[in-house]
């Protein structure tokens, strides 16, 4: 499966050619990531680009990733299919999963796992973790509110082949296709990311080729050992010591509220950092717990920050940082309990609590990358041939109401927050087509984001009118109302999320305080999502009054929140303002 010589026995590669064979690396996965978002069928893939594409070397170790935010599910879910197969892996099988207890974190997500073989040996595996539209469960999607067992969301694959030696296993791929509700759509995306693989296999083949085996594997040593000393470098900027934090989730979607993650972030004098996630509460019989890797993979977030993009975001970063967990709680619970919204709660949580903990040790650095996301979508639900009621259609709605970045040390915030910035916004005139709805309204919040010397980015909020139709079902989980976004080094926090929905012309809106499950809406209903926005670094009374004149101006901050929060008076004529 390996090769047999050792990395010590390998002859020495001069380090300027391992970078640039480590640069010409990354470039295959950049070319798998335009394949998979230009081929694939479902805008999960295409549009939202919820998906990773990575290149490990012949030991299971990520080389490079185009989204950090996979990176540690990636690696362990790689390792575990490696494990499942172990001397009966051939360098043209594919082997695919699903399973949230084994390195995963939902069931949404299917990784497929690709040995690259060059004469006849191993020497890298290639990874697709995508986002598929449906795997059965009890609701269409695999976002179950209520669900109780990991069963009620979706189906489970632990590792399976669906190649052997280069031919597919038809009966395999059967099993997969038929645990969705459109098995063809299904099937246009596993193609697109069997397509995927196949277009790593051969920029890896033209890469060797050009290079030498050696050199490439020489080159996959060097990007990850470049990686780990240049994070440590940067984590050693951190003071010794233990730093707390914590950040809370208003509910569960069953009954509990303000379930806690807690951290300690310790460096002690040795290169890295250590994550203790100990402390954090017991699991949830709810769907937003977070296996173990999807909490390494969140705690790491925020030190991605003292960092710039010159550093790989591979398995080096994982060396230098050491995560604890306790089993049985939020961010490492125990099968067979739900985990559908990890990658929002208490995925958000988790970085958030990290964030409090670094920003402890450096009032600079507070922040994270990452935002509290509310879930709102509806099902088309209608009775077809024999009385059966169908799930025919899913349609998500919160992907119109973007969050807010936070403030930090170096600036505003703006935009979605890095992690939820990857993907396309959707056109507006397509999305209405698509779901038969109107989009009434899509603008920020005046005076939600969060205070401070550099202010959070505010909020979105979108209001939709749905069609004439009937049969459509409505899903929901509120997440960040209660506990909004967290200001920095004395900034302000963002506002929170809110939803809210009203059934007819002239009906006050209703407040979604928690979860609605499969509640039928009349036609014409009204969904109003506004996101969360950014919290603010620093003290707003040190803000450059400019600034706040700007903000005005533009219609982030009102004139009486100006002269009240920041301390300035800012007159405008009818003129200046913008509309």
């Amino acid at each position: 499966m390996s090769s047999a010589v050792s990395a010590g026995e390998r002859p020495e590669v001069d380090p300027v050619t391992a970078a640039i064979v480590a640069g010409k690396l990354g470039a295959v996965v950049d070319d798998m990531a335009t394949t998979l978002a230009n081929v694939a069928p479902s805008r999960l893939l295409s549009t939202s680009r919820a998906f990773a594409c990575a290149l490990l070397d012949e030991r299971g170790e990520v080389v490079t990733i185009d989204s950090p935010t996979h990176l540690p599910t990636v690696q362990e879910t790689v390792a575990n299919c490696l494990d499942a197969y172990q001397f009966d892996i051939a360098s043209d099988d594919v082997i695919v999963t699903n399973d949230p207890y084994g390195g995963g974190s939902s069931v949404h997500h299917l990784t497929l796992v690709a040995p690259v073989g060059i004469e006849e040996e191993t020497v890298a595996y290639l990874a697709v973790q995508a986002h598929m539209a449906d795997i059965g469960g009890t609701v269409i999607g695999n976002y179950n509110p209520i669900a109780w067992e990991l069963w009620q969301e979706g189906a489970r694959f632990t590792p399976l082949k669906v190649v052997v030696e280069g031919k597919r296993r038809r009966s395999a791929i059967d099993t997969l296709l038929l645990n969705g509700r459109q098995p063809a759509a299904y099937r246009g995306d596993l193609e697109a990311v069997l397509a995927t693989a196949n277009v790593g296999r051969e920029r890896v083949a033209q890469l060797v080729a050009e290079q030498g085996l050696e050199r490439t594997r020489q080159g996959m040593e060097t990007s990850i050992v470049y990686a780990e000393r240049r994070f440590r470098a940067a984590l050693a900027r951190l003071p010794e010591g233990e730093f707390e934090g914590a950040a809370t989730l208003d509910h569960d979607g069953q009954g509990r509220r303000d379930l806690s993650v807690r951290v300690s972030l310790r460096r002690d004098g040795e290169d890295g950092v250590a994550l203790d996630f100990s402390a954090s509460d017991e699991q949830s019989a709810g769907f937003v717990n977070s296996p173990r890797a999807n909490t390494v993979a969140f705690g790491l977030l925020p030190l991605l920050g003292l960092i710039d993009d010159s550093v790989p975001r591979n398995a080096g970063l994982l060396r230098a940082l050491a995560v604890t967990t306790r089993p049985g709680t939020l961010v490492d619970p125990t099968y067979p309990a739900p985990t559908g919204w990890c990658r929002d709660h208490v995925g958000c949580e988790i970085a958030e609590s990290v964030g409090v903990a670094l920003a402890a040790a450096l009032p600079e650095e507070g922040g994270v990358l990452h935002a509290s996301q509310p879930l709102l979508f509806t099902v088309d639900q209608r009775t077809v041939v024999g009385g059966v009621e169908e799930q025919l259609r899913r349609s998500d709605f919160v992907r119109l109401a973007q969050p807010g970045s936070a403030a930090s040390a170096h600036g505003d915030g703006w935009g979605a927050p890095g992690t939820l910035s990857r993907g396309l916004f959707p056109s507006i005139e397509e999305f209405e087509a698509e779901n038969a709805v109107a989009v009434e309204r899509l603008e920020y919040v005046t005076d939600s984001g969060g205070v401070g010397e550099h202010r959070g980015a505010p909020a979105t909020e979108v209001v939709i009118r749905l069609g004439e139709g009937d049969g459509e079902r409505l899903f929901a989980a509120a997440a960040g109302v209660v506990h909004g976004p967290a200001g920095w080094a004395g900034g302000g926090g963002g506002g929170g999320a809110e939803l809210r929905v009203g059934e007819s012309v002239g009906e006050e809106e209703a407040e979604i305080e928690d979860v609605v499950f499969d509640r039928p809406l009349a036609a014409a209903a009204r969904l109003r999502i506004r996101a969360a926005a950014g919290g603010g670094w620093g003290d707003p009374r040190r803000r450059d009054p400019e600034r706040v004149r700007a903000d005005v101006l533009g219609g982030y901050v009102s004139a009486p929140a100006a002269a009240e929060l920041y301390g300035q008076d800012v007159n405008v004529s009818t003129s200046e303002e913008v509309h």
